[in-house]
Protein backbone atom coordinates (compact mmCIF):
# COMPACT_ATOMS: atom_id res chain seq x y z
CA UNK A 1 0.00 0.00 0.00
CA UNK A 2 1.55 3.32 -0.97
CA UNK A 3 2.16 6.62 1.22
CA UNK A 4 -0.86 8.00 2.85
CA UNK A 5 -1.48 10.58 4.91
CA UNK A 6 -5.04 12.07 6.52
CA UNK A 7 -5.01 15.27 4.83
CA UNK A 8 -8.51 17.17 3.81
CA UNK A 9 -10.89 15.67 1.35
CA UNK A 10 -10.21 18.51 -1.26
CA UNK A 11 -6.91 18.24 -1.28
CA UNK A 12 -6.48 14.82 -1.79
CA UNK A 13 -9.57 15.13 -4.46
CA UNK A 14 -6.35 16.86 -6.70
CA UNK A 15 -3.61 13.78 -6.55
CA UNK A 16 -4.12 12.25 -10.29
CA UNK A 17 -1.09 10.48 -12.51
CA UNK A 18 0.58 13.62 -13.17
CA UNK A 19 0.22 15.80 -9.83
CA UNK A 20 1.29 12.78 -7.51
CA UNK A 21 0.37 13.12 -3.58
CA UNK A 22 3.71 14.06 -1.86
CA UNK A 23 2.92 17.61 -4.78
CA UNK A 24 -0.01 18.12 -3.49
CA UNK A 25 0.87 17.71 0.02
CA UNK A 26 3.82 19.92 0.00
CA UNK A 27 0.84 22.74 -1.52
CA UNK A 28 -1.52 21.56 1.75
CA UNK A 29 1.47 22.36 3.89
CA UNK A 30 2.29 25.85 1.98
CA UNK A 31 -1.83 26.59 2.54
CA UNK A 32 -1.45 25.49 6.80
CA UNK A 33 1.24 28.22 7.05
CA UNK A 34 -0.01 30.97 5.04
CA UNK A 35 -3.61 30.36 6.80
CA UNK A 36 -2.00 29.99 10.17
CA UNK A 37 0.60 33.37 9.98
CA UNK A 38 -2.84 35.21 8.13
CA UNK A 39 -4.21 35.03 11.38
CA UNK A 40 -1.01 35.40 13.81
CA UNK A 41 -2.20 38.43 15.33
CA UNK A 42 -5.56 36.41 17.09
CA UNK A 43 -2.84 33.81 18.71
CA UNK A 44 0.26 35.43 19.09
CA UNK A 45 -0.10 37.23 22.25
CA UNK A 46 0.23 36.77 25.56
CA UNK A 47 -2.19 36.17 28.59
CA UNK A 48 -0.41 39.16 31.18
CA UNK A 49 -0.80 42.00 28.23
CA UNK A 50 -4.32 41.47 27.86
CA UNK A 51 -5.41 44.61 29.97
CA UNK A 52 -1.65 46.60 29.82
CA UNK A 53 -2.42 46.75 26.28
CA UNK A 54 -5.90 46.50 25.77
CA UNK A 55 -5.61 43.53 23.13
CA UNK A 56 -9.48 42.98 22.51
CA UNK A 57 -9.66 46.68 21.59
CA UNK A 58 -6.58 46.60 19.55
CA UNK A 59 -7.96 46.42 16.08
CA UNK A 60 -4.25 45.09 14.57
CA UNK A 61 -4.85 41.89 17.16
CA UNK A 62 -9.17 41.30 16.56
CA UNK A 63 -11.44 43.06 13.98
CA UNK A 64 -13.45 45.39 15.71
CA UNK A 65 -16.78 43.47 14.18
CA UNK A 66 -15.74 40.29 16.95
CA UNK A 67 -15.96 42.23 20.09
CA UNK A 68 -19.66 40.99 20.48
CA UNK A 69 -17.94 37.50 21.52
CA UNK A 70 -17.16 38.99 24.75
CA UNK A 71 -21.54 39.10 25.50
CA UNK A 72 -21.48 35.53 24.43
CA UNK A 73 -22.59 32.74 26.98
CA UNK A 74 -19.86 30.03 28.14
CA UNK A 75 -21.75 27.47 26.67
CA UNK A 76 -21.82 29.49 23.36
CA UNK A 77 -18.26 29.69 23.53
CA UNK A 78 -18.10 26.21 24.34
CA UNK A 79 -19.93 24.81 21.07
CA UNK A 80 -17.84 27.74 18.66
CA UNK A 81 -14.19 25.93 20.41
CA UNK A 82 -15.50 22.89 20.25
CA UNK A 83 -17.95 22.01 17.66
CA UNK A 84 -16.99 24.94 15.43
CA UNK A 85 -20.83 26.06 15.70
CA UNK A 86 -21.78 29.54 14.82
CA UNK A 87 -24.87 32.14 15.36
CA UNK A 88 -26.15 33.06 12.10
CA UNK A 89 -25.69 37.14 13.46
CA UNK A 90 -21.74 36.69 14.07
CA UNK A 91 -20.15 38.96 10.98
CA UNK A 92 -18.73 36.54 7.58
CA UNK A 93 -14.82 37.43 8.70
CA UNK A 94 -15.44 35.61 12.52
CA UNK A 95 -17.69 32.51 10.89
CA UNK A 96 -14.74 32.21 8.37
CA UNK A 97 -11.49 32.09 10.51
CA UNK A 98 -14.27 29.73 13.05
CA UNK A 99 -14.76 27.34 9.61
CA UNK A 100 -11.10 27.50 8.09
CA UNK A 101 -10.03 26.45 11.58
CA UNK A 102 -11.77 22.84 11.18
CA UNK A 103 -11.17 22.79 7.21
CA UNK A 104 -7.80 23.01 6.68
CA UNK A 105 -6.79 20.82 9.79
CA UNK A 106 -5.97 17.34 9.19
CA UNK A 107 -8.63 14.82 9.73
CA UNK A 108 -9.18 14.12 13.16
CA UNK A 109 -11.89 11.64 13.64
CA UNK A 110 -10.59 7.66 13.30
CA UNK A 111 -14.12 6.72 12.46
CA UNK A 112 -13.60 8.35 9.05
CA UNK A 113 -10.55 6.01 8.08
CA UNK A 114 -12.49 2.40 8.77
CA UNK A 115 -9.70 1.06 10.70
CA UNK A 116 -11.53 -1.83 11.94
CA UNK A 117 -11.55 -3.37 8.36
CA UNK A 118 -7.55 -3.48 9.23
CA UNK A 119 -6.47 -4.81 12.18
CA UNK A 120 -8.44 -6.41 15.44
CA UNK A 121 -8.39 -5.16 18.91
CA UNK A 122 -7.91 -7.52 21.95
CA UNK A 123 -9.16 -7.14 25.56
CA UNK A 124 -5.94 -7.04 27.38
CA UNK A 125 -5.43 -9.78 30.01
CA UNK A 126 -6.29 -8.13 33.80
CA UNK A 127 -2.92 -8.88 34.94
CA UNK A 128 -0.90 -6.63 32.65
CA UNK A 129 -3.19 -3.74 33.23
CA UNK A 130 -1.95 -2.80 37.04
CA UNK A 131 -0.71 1.06 36.98
CA UNK A 132 -3.45 1.63 33.95
CA UNK A 133 -5.66 4.50 34.20
CA UNK A 134 -8.57 4.04 31.91
CA UNK A 135 -7.45 6.40 29.23
CA UNK A 136 -4.15 4.47 29.26
CA UNK A 137 -5.67 1.22 28.86
CA UNK A 138 -7.56 2.84 26.11
CA UNK A 139 -4.35 4.07 24.06
CA UNK A 140 -2.16 1.00 24.80
CA UNK A 141 -5.02 -1.77 23.99
CA UNK A 142 -5.78 0.06 20.52
CA UNK A 143 -2.58 0.95 19.41
CA UNK A 144 -0.67 -2.60 21.11
CA UNK A 145 -3.04 -3.98 18.25
CA UNK A 146 -1.87 -1.75 15.71
CA UNK A 147 1.87 -2.55 16.08
CA UNK A 148 1.30 -6.14 15.83
CA UNK A 149 -0.69 -5.92 13.17
CA UNK A 150 2.23 -3.88 11.23
CA UNK A 151 5.30 -6.34 12.96
CA UNK A 152 2.94 -9.92 12.19
CA UNK A 153 2.43 -8.69 8.67
CA UNK A 154 6.18 -7.99 7.92
CA UNK A 155 7.54 -10.99 9.63
CA UNK A 156 9.06 -8.49 12.58
CA UNK A 157 9.24 -10.24 16.25
CA UNK A 158 11.30 -7.60 17.90
CA UNK A 159 9.67 -4.86 19.20
CA UNK A 160 12.21 -1.42 20.34
CA UNK A 161 9.72 0.89 22.60
CA UNK A 162 11.06 4.12 22.84
CA UNK A 163 10.37 6.80 25.95
CA UNK A 164 8.84 3.29 27.14
CA UNK A 165 8.24 4.85 31.00
CA UNK A 166 6.46 2.62 33.20
CA UNK A 167 6.23 -0.40 30.03
CA UNK A 168 2.33 -0.01 29.53
CA UNK A 169 2.74 -0.62 25.86
CA UNK A 170 5.77 -2.89 26.24
CA UNK A 171 4.09 -4.94 28.16
CA UNK A 172 1.03 -5.60 26.35
CA UNK A 173 3.14 -6.25 23.18
CA UNK A 174 5.41 -8.85 24.79
CA UNK A 175 2.32 -10.68 27.40
CA UNK A 176 -0.54 -10.14 24.96
CA UNK A 177 0.77 -10.31 21.86
CA UNK A 178 3.86 -12.49 22.14
CA UNK A 179 6.34 -10.57 20.64
CA UNK A 180 10.26 -10.06 22.02
CA UNK A 181 10.59 -6.38 23.75
CA UNK A 182 13.22 -3.95 24.60
CA UNK A 183 11.98 -0.85 26.79
CA UNK A 184 14.29 2.30 26.75
CA UNK A 185 13.91 5.46 29.12
CA UNK A 186 16.62 7.46 29.91
CA UNK A 187 14.56 7.99 33.50
CA UNK A 188 15.95 5.62 35.87
CA UNK A 189 13.14 5.96 38.05
CA UNK A 190 10.95 5.22 35.11
CA UNK A 191 13.27 2.14 34.43
CA UNK A 192 13.06 1.08 38.20
CA UNK A 193 9.25 1.45 38.70
CA UNK A 194 8.69 -0.75 35.30
CA UNK A 195 10.69 -3.31 36.27
CA UNK A 196 9.13 -3.67 39.24
CA UNK A 197 5.76 -3.97 37.22
CA UNK A 198 7.40 -6.36 34.83
CA UNK A 199 7.91 -8.75 37.84
CA UNK A 200 4.27 -8.65 38.86
CA UNK A 201 3.16 -9.21 35.53
CA UNK A 202 5.21 -12.17 35.43
CA UNK A 203 4.19 -13.43 38.73
CA UNK A 204 0.46 -12.65 38.35
CA UNK A 205 0.39 -14.97 34.24
CA UNK A 206 2.74 -17.69 35.90
CA UNK A 207 -0.07 -18.39 38.83
CA UNK A 208 -2.97 -18.09 36.84
CA UNK A 209 -1.48 -20.38 34.11
CA UNK A 210 -0.40 -22.68 37.52
CA UNK A 211 -3.84 -22.59 38.55
CA UNK A 212 -5.30 -23.58 34.87
CA UNK A 213 -3.34 -26.26 34.82
CA UNK A 214 -4.48 -27.39 38.28
CA UNK A 215 -8.32 -27.40 37.33
CA UNK A 216 -8.17 -28.88 34.48
CA UNK A 217 -6.36 -31.95 35.98
CA UNK A 218 -9.09 -32.11 38.65
CA UNK A 219 -11.95 -31.75 36.02
CA UNK A 220 -10.00 -34.98 34.02
CA UNK A 221 -9.62 -36.84 37.59
CA UNK A 222 -13.19 -36.40 37.97
CA UNK A 223 -14.57 -37.10 34.65
CA UNK A 224 -12.55 -40.33 35.28
CA UNK A 225 -14.28 -41.41 38.19
CA UNK A 226 -18.01 -40.79 36.70
CA UNK A 227 -16.81 -42.86 33.69
CA UNK A 228 -15.36 -45.84 36.31
CA UNK A 229 -19.08 -45.25 37.94
CA UNK A 230 -21.00 -45.58 35.19
CA UNK A 231 -22.62 -42.35 35.77
CA UNK A 232 -23.83 -41.51 32.21
CA UNK A 233 -26.64 -42.31 29.77
CA UNK A 234 -27.01 -41.13 26.34
CA UNK A 235 -28.01 -37.77 27.52
CA UNK A 236 -25.02 -37.58 30.08
CA UNK A 237 -22.93 -38.51 26.95
CA UNK A 238 -23.54 -36.02 24.69
CA UNK A 239 -23.41 -33.44 27.08
CA UNK A 240 -19.76 -34.92 28.53
CA UNK A 241 -18.44 -35.03 24.44
CA UNK A 242 -19.39 -31.27 24.58
CA UNK A 243 -17.67 -29.50 27.69
CA UNK A 244 -14.64 -32.45 26.36
CA UNK A 245 -14.41 -30.76 22.88
CA UNK A 246 -14.94 -27.48 24.75
CA UNK A 247 -12.18 -28.00 27.37
CA UNK A 248 -9.60 -29.47 24.84
CA UNK A 249 -10.10 -26.07 22.95
CA UNK A 250 -9.79 -24.59 25.91
CA UNK A 251 -6.65 -26.05 26.70
CA UNK A 252 -5.36 -25.64 23.11
CA UNK A 253 -6.29 -22.00 22.76
CA UNK A 254 -4.32 -21.61 26.16
CA UNK A 255 -1.05 -23.33 24.71
CA UNK A 256 -1.51 -20.90 21.58
CA UNK A 257 -1.62 -17.98 23.19
CA UNK A 258 2.27 -17.89 24.80
CA UNK A 259 3.87 -14.84 26.00
CA UNK A 260 7.11 -13.30 24.65
CA UNK A 261 9.58 -11.42 26.60
CA UNK A 262 10.36 -8.10 28.03
CA UNK A 263 13.23 -6.16 28.77
CA UNK A 264 13.87 -2.61 30.18
CA UNK A 265 16.60 -0.68 29.43
CA UNK A 266 18.32 2.56 30.94
CA UNK A 267 20.14 3.96 28.36
CA UNK A 268 20.41 6.52 24.88
CA UNK A 269 19.87 4.43 21.90
CA UNK A 270 21.76 5.33 18.73
CA UNK A 271 21.31 4.87 15.36
CA UNK A 272 24.42 2.66 15.20
CA UNK A 273 22.51 0.06 17.66
CA UNK A 274 20.10 -3.15 16.55
CA UNK A 275 17.80 -4.44 18.75
CA UNK A 276 19.67 -7.75 18.92
CA UNK A 277 23.47 -5.31 20.11
CA UNK A 278 21.49 -4.35 22.52
CA UNK A 279 19.67 -7.41 24.11
CA UNK A 280 23.01 -8.78 23.86
CA UNK A 281 24.65 -5.84 26.16
CA UNK A 282 21.15 -6.16 28.57
CA UNK A 283 21.88 -9.85 28.98
CA UNK A 284 25.51 -9.78 29.01
CA UNK A 285 25.11 -12.11 25.79
CA UNK A 286 23.08 -14.61 27.63
CA UNK A 287 21.05 -14.25 24.59
CA UNK A 288 22.13 -14.27 21.16
CA UNK A 289 19.70 -12.79 18.82
CA UNK A 290 20.36 -13.44 14.89
CA UNK A 291 21.65 -9.60 13.71
CA UNK A 292 19.90 -10.19 10.52
CA UNK A 293 16.23 -10.57 12.37
CA UNK A 294 14.02 -7.29 11.60
CA UNK A 295 12.45 -5.45 14.21
CA UNK A 296 10.36 -2.35 14.97
CA UNK A 297 10.44 0.68 16.61
CA UNK A 298 7.75 2.34 18.37
CA UNK A 299 6.59 4.96 21.18
CA UNK A 300 3.49 6.33 22.53
CA UNK A 301 3.55 9.82 23.14
CA UNK A 302 7.54 10.61 22.99
CA UNK A 303 7.68 13.88 23.96
CA UNK A 304 9.05 17.08 22.34
CA UNK A 305 11.73 16.44 20.23
CA UNK A 306 12.16 12.65 21.42
CA UNK A 307 9.96 11.55 18.55
CA UNK A 308 12.26 13.82 15.76
CA UNK A 309 14.91 11.95 17.68
CA UNK A 310 13.34 8.37 16.79
CA UNK A 311 12.55 9.62 13.26
CA UNK A 312 15.65 9.67 12.60
CA UNK A 313 17.06 6.77 14.46
CA UNK A 314 14.72 4.55 12.21
CA UNK A 315 15.69 6.39 9.08
CA UNK A 316 19.41 6.11 9.70
CA UNK A 317 19.42 3.08 11.67
CA UNK A 318 18.30 -0.53 10.74
CA UNK A 319 15.04 -0.82 12.04
CA UNK A 320 12.80 -1.73 9.85
CA UNK A 321 9.20 -0.23 10.86
CA UNK A 322 8.47 2.71 12.72
CA UNK A 323 5.14 3.18 14.68
CA UNK A 324 4.62 6.64 16.59
CA UNK A 325 2.56 9.13 18.10
CA UNK A 326 3.87 12.23 19.34
CA UNK A 327 3.01 14.93 22.12
CA UNK A 328 4.23 17.84 24.12
CA UNK A 329 4.63 20.26 21.18
CA UNK A 330 5.77 22.63 23.49
CA UNK A 331 9.09 21.02 23.87
CA UNK A 332 10.13 21.29 20.74
CA UNK A 333 13.40 22.84 19.76
CA UNK A 334 13.83 25.04 16.39
CA UNK A 335 17.24 24.98 16.40
CA UNK A 336 20.14 22.81 16.79
CA UNK A 337 21.94 22.77 19.88
CA UNK A 338 24.50 20.68 22.04
CA UNK A 339 24.60 18.42 19.49
CA UNK A 340 21.32 17.84 19.01
CA UNK A 341 19.40 18.19 15.77
CA UNK A 342 16.39 20.68 16.02
CA UNK A 343 12.74 18.81 16.03
CA UNK A 344 11.15 21.47 14.70
CA UNK A 345 11.63 21.57 10.98
CA UNK A 346 12.37 18.56 9.96
CA UNK A 347 11.53 18.66 6.27
CA UNK A 348 13.90 20.10 3.43
CA UNK A 349 10.90 21.61 2.10
CA UNK A 350 10.10 23.29 5.49
CA UNK A 351 13.12 24.68 6.02
CA UNK A 352 13.80 26.01 2.28
CA UNK A 353 10.49 27.86 2.82
CA UNK A 354 11.21 29.26 6.23
CA UNK A 355 8.92 27.75 8.13
CA UNK A 356 8.54 28.90 12.07
CA UNK A 357 6.54 28.40 14.75
CA UNK A 358 7.83 30.16 17.97
CA UNK A 359 6.74 29.55 21.31
CA UNK A 360 3.38 30.65 21.86
CA UNK A 361 2.69 28.66 18.71
CA UNK A 362 3.89 25.50 19.90
CA UNK A 363 2.52 25.98 23.20
CA UNK A 364 -1.34 26.46 21.29
CA UNK A 365 -0.50 22.91 19.39
CA UNK A 366 -0.92 21.11 23.06
CA UNK A 367 -4.33 22.79 23.23
CA UNK A 368 -6.98 20.38 23.40
CA UNK A 369 -10.42 22.43 21.94
CA UNK A 370 -12.84 19.53 21.15
CA UNK A 371 -12.56 18.60 24.80
CA UNK A 372 -14.09 21.84 25.93
CA UNK A 373 -17.35 20.90 25.79
CA UNK A 374 -17.03 17.93 27.88
CA UNK A 375 -15.15 20.03 31.04
CA UNK A 376 -17.55 22.84 30.97
CA UNK A 377 -16.06 23.41 35.06
CA UNK A 378 -12.52 22.45 34.70
CA UNK A 379 -12.43 25.06 31.45
CA UNK A 380 -14.40 27.70 33.05
CA UNK A 381 -11.43 27.63 36.33
CA UNK A 382 -8.95 28.00 33.33
CA UNK A 383 -10.61 31.10 32.34
CA UNK A 384 -11.16 32.42 35.54
CA UNK A 385 -6.65 31.79 35.75
CA UNK A 386 -6.42 33.57 32.77
CA UNK A 387 -8.42 36.70 34.05
CA UNK A 388 -6.76 36.57 37.28
CA UNK A 389 -3.23 36.25 35.60
CA UNK A 390 -4.16 39.16 33.40
CA UNK A 391 -5.38 41.17 36.17
CA UNK A 392 -2.50 40.79 38.66
CA UNK A 393 0.14 42.36 36.02
CA UNK A 394 -2.23 45.34 36.43
CA UNK A 395 -2.05 45.44 40.01
CA UNK A 396 2.12 44.41 39.66
CA UNK A 397 2.49 47.67 37.47
CA UNK A 398 0.36 49.82 38.71
CA UNK A 399 1.64 50.14 42.08
CA UNK A 400 5.52 48.87 41.63
CA UNK A 401 5.48 46.00 43.42
CA UNK A 402 8.21 44.70 41.30
CA UNK A 403 11.95 46.00 40.85
CA UNK A 404 11.93 47.91 37.26
CA UNK A 405 14.35 45.64 35.25
CA UNK A 406 12.10 42.70 36.25
CA UNK A 407 9.07 44.76 35.26
CA UNK A 408 10.64 46.02 31.58
CA UNK A 409 11.92 42.67 31.05
CA UNK A 410 8.59 41.29 31.55
CA UNK A 411 9.83 37.79 33.30
CA UNK A 412 7.46 37.39 36.26
CA UNK A 413 6.70 33.70 36.65
CA UNK A 414 3.95 32.97 38.73
CA UNK A 415 3.76 28.81 38.13
CA UNK A 416 0.79 27.05 38.91
CA UNK A 417 -1.58 27.56 41.44
CA UNK A 418 -3.63 24.86 43.61
CA UNK A 419 -6.94 24.82 43.95
CA UNK A 420 -7.05 26.62 47.17
CA UNK A 421 -5.75 29.34 46.26
CA UNK A 422 -8.38 29.77 43.17
CA UNK A 423 -11.36 30.37 45.74
CA UNK A 424 -11.10 34.30 45.13
CA UNK A 425 -8.47 36.90 43.60
CA UNK A 426 -7.47 37.96 46.96
CA UNK A 427 -6.44 34.25 47.65
CA UNK A 428 -4.80 34.13 44.23
CA UNK A 429 -2.75 37.81 44.56
CA UNK A 430 -1.40 36.65 47.87
CA UNK A 431 -0.03 33.82 46.77
CA UNK A 432 1.33 34.80 43.79
CA UNK A 433 3.19 38.33 45.46
CA UNK A 434 4.67 36.16 47.99
CA UNK A 435 6.13 34.01 45.04
CA UNK A 436 7.37 37.22 43.85
CA UNK A 437 8.78 37.94 47.07
CA UNK A 438 6.87 41.31 47.68
CA UNK A 439 6.71 42.31 51.17
CA UNK A 440 3.37 41.29 53.05
CA UNK A 441 3.06 44.68 54.70
CA UNK A 442 2.94 46.06 51.01
CA UNK A 443 0.38 43.02 49.94
CA UNK A 444 -2.12 43.44 52.90
CA UNK A 445 -2.31 47.06 51.68
CA UNK A 446 -3.47 46.40 48.47
CA UNK A 447 -7.20 46.69 47.92
CA UNK A 448 -7.78 43.80 45.18
CA UNK A 449 -11.74 43.66 45.58
CA UNK A 450 -11.59 47.23 44.04
CA UNK A 451 -9.75 45.91 40.99
CA UNK A 452 -12.25 43.06 40.75
CA UNK A 453 -14.98 45.77 40.95
CA UNK A 454 -13.32 47.55 37.80
CA UNK A 455 -12.66 44.58 35.76
CA UNK A 456 -15.05 42.05 36.50
CA UNK A 457 -17.55 42.91 33.80
CA UNK A 458 -14.60 42.74 30.97
CA UNK A 459 -14.21 39.05 31.71
CA UNK A 460 -15.81 38.04 28.98
CA UNK A 461 -12.63 39.46 26.69
CA UNK A 462 -10.38 37.64 27.95
CA UNK A 463 -13.05 34.53 27.81
CA UNK A 464 -13.83 35.00 23.71
CA UNK A 465 -10.29 35.91 23.01
CA UNK A 466 -8.48 32.86 24.53
CA UNK A 467 -11.26 30.41 22.63
CA UNK A 468 -10.42 32.56 19.50
CA UNK A 469 -6.36 32.12 20.38
CA UNK A 470 -6.58 28.11 20.97
CA UNK A 471 -9.54 27.53 17.86
CA UNK A 472 -5.98 26.99 15.49
CA UNK A 473 -4.65 24.61 17.45
CA UNK A 474 -5.12 21.78 15.21
CA UNK A 475 -3.95 23.61 12.23
CA UNK A 476 -0.40 24.48 14.08
CA UNK A 477 -0.47 20.27 14.88
CA UNK A 478 -1.26 19.73 11.63
CA UNK A 479 1.52 21.62 9.85
CA UNK A 480 4.33 19.61 12.05
CA UNK A 481 2.55 16.52 11.79
CA UNK A 482 2.51 17.22 8.11
CA UNK A 483 6.08 18.43 8.05
CA UNK A 484 7.18 14.81 9.68
CA UNK A 485 5.34 12.83 7.05
CA UNK A 486 7.22 15.05 4.40
CA UNK A 487 10.21 14.19 5.68
CA UNK A 488 10.12 10.57 5.27
CA UNK A 489 8.96 10.84 1.80
CA UNK A 490 12.66 13.08 1.11
CA UNK A 491 14.23 10.25 3.26
CA UNK A 492 12.44 7.23 1.07
CA UNK A 493 13.59 9.31 -2.29
CA UNK A 494 17.06 9.61 -0.89
CA UNK A 495 17.27 6.19 0.05
CA UNK A 496 15.41 4.71 -3.45
CA UNK A 497 18.21 6.87 -5.13
CA UNK A 498 20.73 5.61 -3.76
CA UNK A 499 19.78 1.58 -3.36
CA UNK A 500 17.08 1.68 -6.66
CA UNK A 501 15.52 -1.19 -5.11
CA UNK A 502 14.60 -0.33 -1.30
CA UNK A 503 11.55 2.90 -0.67
CA UNK A 504 9.82 3.85 2.92
CA UNK A 505 5.91 3.64 2.78
CA UNK A 506 4.76 6.18 5.36
CA UNK A 507 1.18 6.74 6.76
CA UNK A 508 -0.14 9.28 9.07
CA UNK A 509 -3.75 9.05 10.16
CA UNK A 510 -6.20 9.51 12.97
CA UNK A 511 -5.77 6.25 15.67
CA UNK A 512 -7.87 7.32 19.06
CA UNK A 513 -11.37 9.29 19.81
CA UNK A 514 -9.22 12.73 20.52
CA UNK A 515 -12.43 13.49 23.25
CA UNK A 516 -10.80 10.51 24.82
CA UNK A 517 -6.83 11.05 24.01
CA UNK A 518 -6.54 14.40 22.10
CA UNK A 519 -3.05 13.28 20.94
CA UNK A 520 -4.43 10.94 18.34
CA UNK A 521 -2.06 10.83 15.14
CA UNK A 522 -0.12 7.82 14.55
CA UNK A 523 2.56 7.45 11.83
CA UNK A 524 3.43 3.78 10.39
CA UNK A 525 6.50 3.59 8.10
CA UNK A 526 7.88 0.43 6.74
CA UNK A 527 11.29 -0.05 4.48
CA UNK A 528 10.47 -1.77 1.97
CA UNK A 529 12.73 -3.72 -0.82
CA UNK A 530 11.31 -4.36 -4.33
CA UNK A 531 12.86 -7.67 -4.66
CA UNK A 532 11.15 -9.17 -1.51
CA UNK A 533 7.97 -6.76 -0.75
CA UNK A 534 6.43 -7.26 2.81
CA UNK A 535 2.98 -6.85 3.52
CA UNK A 536 1.78 -3.62 4.33
CA UNK A 537 -0.27 -2.08 7.02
Amino acid sequence: MPSSIAIPKNYLEKVNNEYKLVDVVKDYIKDLYKFINNYKSVWNWHVVDFYMKDCWYDEKIFPTEWRLLKDCTLDEILRMTSLHEVKEEWPESLKNYIHLTKEISLIRNPELINLDNHFTIEDINKNILIGMNPKKIYEVKILAALINKVAKSNHINNILDIGAGQAYLSSVLAYQHNLRVLGVDCDQIQICGASTRNEYIKRALAFNSSNKKNNNTNNNNNKEKNENDGNYNDENYSTNENENENENKSDSNEKEKQIGKLYMCNRLVTENDTFASLIEEITKHEEIIDPKESWLTCGLHACGDLTPSMIKLFLKGNSNAFVGIGCCYNLLTEEDHDNNEKGFPLSEFSNENGFQLGPAAKMIACQVTPKWITQKSSIGETFKKHFYRALLQVIIFENHLLPEEEEVENHIVIGRMRKQHMKSFKAYATEALQRLHVPIEKIESLPFESYVEKYQHRQGEIIAAWALRTLISNAIESLILTDRWLFFQEQSRILQESTQNQCIDTHLFPLFDQVTSPRNMVFIAIKKTQAKKPKNF
